[in-house]
């Protein structure tokens, strides 16, 4: 597996079953977006039906589906916005284009995306433009986002290793711990047992890894048993 989560719950729980795995790599996916307002716009939006079948069609031909979702885009669907964004980053449906996405990113920010703002921010720091995105992650920590706060600790960390940093850093990821976001948890453990905050704070990183990778393992077997129930 991939994906951080995964790689902790396999490792502290001594799972290997392919389809819990997969419920983990579903939870990782739904946990990193569950702090933003993504669902929101998508329900919000004007034509949210033609949105449901675009999204259907994605999977199929993501191609026609990026230049309906394109267009929708120009519209001012803020959700399409988001999908246009993610097409060019990515290539899938459209040529990759990482200036184009971040252009996309940013219109979605500003139409009120967290999403967007996170992803803009990720791709400015990419280019070099530092400033802007932790300037664009203040204004998402100013809105309480606990994305914004776990991916600015780790600019400062990725920027320098002196204590400065390390205090700052430290301030996003509790900030955002305490607002219950268990990504945000991960990854602070994660950080301390890497040796980011000083030796000393290993020990207790690796207690907190193997803590956070429990709670993790909790919440897909919660997950995963309402699926089977329903």
């Amino acid at each position: 597996m991939r994906c951080v989560l995964c790689r902790w719950l396999r490792r502290s729980t001594g799972r290997h079953n392919p389809v819990w795995l997969e419920e983990a790599d579903k939870f990782e996916a739904s946990a990193l977006l569950r702090s933003m307002n993504t669902d929101a716009l998508f329900k919000s939006d004007p034509d949210a039906a033609r949105l449901r079948e675009i999204f259907g069609l994605w999977r199929s031909d993501p191609v026609e589906a990026f230049g309906q979702f394109l267009t929708l885009a120009e519209g001012g669907s803020v959700f399409s916005m988001i999908k246009v964004g993610y097409a060019y980053e990515t290539g899938r449906g459209a040529p990759r284009d990482l200036i184009r996405a971040e252009q996309w990113y940013v219109k979605a920010h500003e139409q009120g995306s967290d999403y967007g703002l996170v992803r803009a921010s990720g791709l400015l720091f990419k280019r070099g433009d530092v400033a802007t995105a932790k300037s664009l992650l203040a204004v998402g920590v100013a809105r309480g986002l606990p994305q914004a706060m776990t991916y600015l600790a780790w600019m400062e960390l990725k920027l320098s290793r002196g204590k400065d940093a390390q205090s700052r850093a430290r301030a996003h990821y509790e900030q955002a711990i305490a607002l219950g976001d268990l990504p945000a948890k991960m990854r602070f453990a994660r950080a301390m047992a890497r040796g980011r905050f000083g030796f000393r704070a290993i020990p207790a990183g690796i207690r907190s890894v193997l803590a956070s990778a429990k709670e993790g393992s909790a919440l897909v077997d919660a997950r995963t048993k309402a699926r089977t129930a329903a």
